[in-house]
């Protein structure tokens, strides 16, 4: 289950409008993938800042399959080149992951 979370983009009773672009677009994009089910987006209400002072958003990649990583990393990529949206990507390896029973 890769879990998708956004930081340091603003926060969530209002979202900024490069918030919102990115989750739309990590939304369009993830529906294509074979994942597309499995797969969260958690926006933290935050910001991020550099020794600069200078905003600084991130999204963290939590996924315990790695072809998944790989993909996401590639897809998040894509959108920034295409809407010239700048944020870093951490990868945080899961070691686990238990679904809650339905």
């Amino acid at each position: 289950m890769p879990n998708i979370e956004m930081w340091g983009f603003g926060h969530m009773d209002k979202f900024t409008l490069t918030e919102y672009q990115v989750y739309a677009e990590i939304l369009r994009q993830f529906n294509k993938e074979p994942f597309k089910n499995d797969f969260v987006i958690t926006i933290v209400s935050s910001r991020c800042f550099n020794g600069n002072e200078a905003q600084q958003p991130f999204i963290r990649i939590c996924s315990s399959e790695q072809a998944h990583t790989e993909r996401i990393i590639e897809i998040l990529q894509k959108i920034q080149k295409e809407k010239g949206i700048k944020f870093d990507i951490e990868v945080q390896p899961l070691a686990r992951f238990i679904p809650a029973e339905k």
